[in-house]
């Protein structure tokens, strides 16, 4: 039936998953989603949109979830871009996960409006979001990393120090120096961050940190050990 496809075949599938209810058994669920497919393929917008809803919702596996939001996403074109920015701000794990892959479908301008809502947003989606900014923009995005790396929320904060070692030059070195003093996560963020930054520059300040600040001597040696820094 998944293979045949036609509307008549998915009525079938469509009548039998009703029958057993959600979740709806794989071998009933997968070729569902085929003759979604096809009937996309065949323009049966509608048809197809209502098959795609009924596997994506709540209690059905994530694989097959994931599916059929993947199809939603189709049928959308280019009006999918804000129904990627509902889903990646949400509390649904398995939208979030489909609408990360998607995020460099957006434009910087939605990008943007994205990362002023970084401090909402879960944990998970927060590092990805940086990633994409920083892999998408480069260096233009050391502004807002810097600020971000600044902000009150902790969370947030990490999530910018680590993206300085992806994105930062020699003007940050010195503001992750004096995070190396203040323990926890954010010395341990600093560090990976100076370990991923020009050796030469981070050296010299971290040689500078060892005679004048005590408190972060240790996490400076193990920088240095890791820039293999042995001047």
């Amino acid at each position: 039936m998944g293979n045949i496809g036609t509307d008549e075949a998915a009525a079938f599938l469509t009548d039998l998953t009703a029958e057993v209810g959600v979740p709806a058994p794989r071998h009933l669920a997968v070729p569902l989603l085929r003759c979604a497919d096809a009937l996309a393929r065949a323009n049966q917008r509608e048809r197809a949109s209502a098959i795609y809803a009924k596997l994506s919702q709540a209690g059905q596996p994530s694989g097959v979830r994931r599916a059929a939001m993947e199809g939603l996403l189709r049928l959308q074109g280019d009006q999918r871009a804000a129904t990627i920015l509902s889903w990646f701000a949400g509390d649904d794990a398995d939208r979030r996960l489909v609408a990360a892959a998607r995020l460099g479908e957006l434009s910087d301008e939605q990008l943007d409006s994205l990362a002023m809502q970084l401090a909402q947003l879960p944990d998970i989606s927060k590092a990805t979001l940086m990633e994409v900014l920083v892999s998408r923009r480069g260096k233009r995005v050391l502004p807002l990393v810097t600020s971000i790396a600044q902000s009150d929320n902790p969370e947030l904060r990490l999530a910018g120090i680590r993206a300085l070692g992806l994105v930062g030059d020699e003007s940050v070195i010195a503001f992750l120096v004096d995070l190396l003093s203040s323990g926890g996560e954010s010395a341990e963020a600093a560090q990976e961050a100076l370990a991923h930054l020009p050796r030469k520059p981070v050296g010299a300040a971290l040689l500078k940190a060892l005679d004048r600040r005590p408190a972060a001597r240790i996490p400076a040696i193990e920088v240095l050990k890791k820039l293999k820094y042995y001047e």
